[in-house]
């Protein structure tokens, strides 16, 4: 490969790069955090707020060319609201309130698209991404109550209400074919969100488990080098008190007394440091005899 070749490949890399980074920063704003989980549902939910924008903004607008003052008018609002809803959320990073603010409304749309009906009655196409978005904001168990809430509003308002149905002339089993999908839609939805918890749920626990073996001596369970040399890097003292031991004629104990008495005599060394430290300070086994005490 050219050395030409080698400088196109690293700049598409770098365009990349930072097509994603103002991507991101589009959507979440300044942090410096973007990989945690909180970032990541940001990051969503304002995907969220603008995919509603693009949907409910244009219908609106299209429904108000077309007559229908109400819909047009509740379509334009949702689209707002969104609209504040991004702004405020790339702000304050508080996405459990962003997403009542996305949920909530759309509840409250759907339920009055299948009342009226919507454009040319076809409002009730749209109730099917309720369940998703439902379960990705409120989780396992709240979202299941409430889609099970907005399962019995949906049967109240195509069954007990004089909705659209029989106006558009519409099969009288169309109804029960709505409903029956829409549970389905309900149960599949919450089979995925349901095993998606669960593989989140082990992503932590091995992503600690890592942690802890990357910062963290086996043996002595002390910081290592790396765990050391992070903690120093993160602390906000200017200045560090610095202390290297090295364990004197250590070769001596195994060869007399074997690996286990050696592995013994260190583990007692680090629990008579790790006693002997001021508040705030830190013991790491630096090397492979070493045990180091910074006094922070």
């Amino acid at each position: 490969m050219t050395k030409h070749s080698h400088k196109l490949k690293a700049e598409r890399s770098t365009n990349k790069n930072a097509k994603s980074a103002w991507l991101t920063s589009f959507y979440v704003g300044k942090s410096d955090d973007v990989f945690s989980e909180d970032i990541r549902r940001v990051f969503i939910i304002n995907l969220f707020t603008s995919v509603g924008v693009l949907f409910t903004f244009p219908l609106g607008v299209g429904s108000l060319i077309e007559g229908e003052t109400v819909l047009g008018s509740v379509l334009i609002l949702i689209a707002f609201l969104y609209a504040i809803n991004h702004i405020y959320l790339r702000r304050t990073h508080n996405h459990t309130l962003s997403g009542n603010f996305v949920i909530y409304p759309l509840y409250i749309l759907m339920i009055y698209l299948v009342y009226s009906g919507g454009v040319n009655g076809t409002g009730h196409v749209w109730v099917f991404c309720i369940p998703a978005v439902s379960l990705f904001l409120h989780g396992m168990k709240r979202g299941m109550i409430e889609l099970g809430f907005f399962t019995l509003a949906l049967i109240i308002t195509m069954f007990y209400t004089n909705s659209h149905f029989a106006e558009f002339g519409y099969d009288p089993t169309l109804k029960s074919r709505i409903l029956f999908s829409f549970i389905l839609v309900v149960f599949l939805s919450g089979i995925y969100e349901y095993s998606m918890s669960r593989f989140n749920q082990e992503l932590k626990e091995t992503s600690a488990k890592l942690k802890l073996v990357a910062y963290l001596d086996a043996l002595t369970e002390l910081l290592n080098r790396r765990g050391m040399l992070q903690r120093l890097e993160a602390s906000s003292y200017r200045s560090f008190h610095l202390l290297l031991a090295d364990v004197d004629f250590f070769k001596s104990i195994n060869d007399e007394y074997g690996h286990d008495a050696g592995d013994y005599a260190l583990n007692q060394l680090a629990k008579i440091i790790q006693m002997s430290l001021p508040e705030g300070g830190l013991a790491s086994r630096w090397g492979g005899r070493r045990i180091s005490n910074s006094s922070l």
